[in-house]
């Protein structure tokens, strides 16, 4: 933080790197206080435009299954993009049989139960790139 002279008074000003990760660490706590049911990875057969890749999700966020969803889109080695996402569903069992098998024709998915007790540190590693300008994510 930086040190601004006013009127004979130094007054502290953030810079952009502790604005930012002070917004990150307020969105990860704010996220980490919801009741996730899921956490998803999935990774698509071709790569994708980001265009595409947010129609697919729009889509799948508004599946009526879904109360609250968080994604954020990284991107492989070999450049095929992939999703990590926390899902709150109305219909636990239901949502475990159906959702993954909807996933599945995007391409590999990993669809596990979301455990509590590591919400803050899952939270945070999908948060990792919040203020990327190249990142994509969503928030319902």
């Amino acid at each position: 933080m930086k040190n601004k002279p006013r009127n004979g008074i130094d007054i502290p000003i953030p810079n952009n790197n502790e604005m930012e990760s002070k917004q990150q660490d307020e969105l990860t706590q704010w996220l980490s206080n919801k009741n996730y049911n899921f956490y998803v990875t999935t990774t698509f057969k071709n790569k994708l435009s980001d265009e595409t890749i947010n129609r697919k999700m729009e889509c799948f966020s508004n599946h009526y299954l879904i109360e609250e969803l968080f994604w954020v889109r990284e991107y492989t080695s070999d450049g095929k993009p992939h999703i990590h996402m926390v899902i709150k569903t109305n219909k636990i069992l239901k949502s475990y049989n159906k959702l993954p098998k909807l996933l599945k024709s995007w391409g590999n998915t990993e669809f596990r139960l979301f455990e509590k007790s590591k919400s803050t540190r899952c939270i945070s590693y999908l948060n990792k790139e919040y203020h990327n300008q190249n990142s994509l994510w969503g928030i319902k």
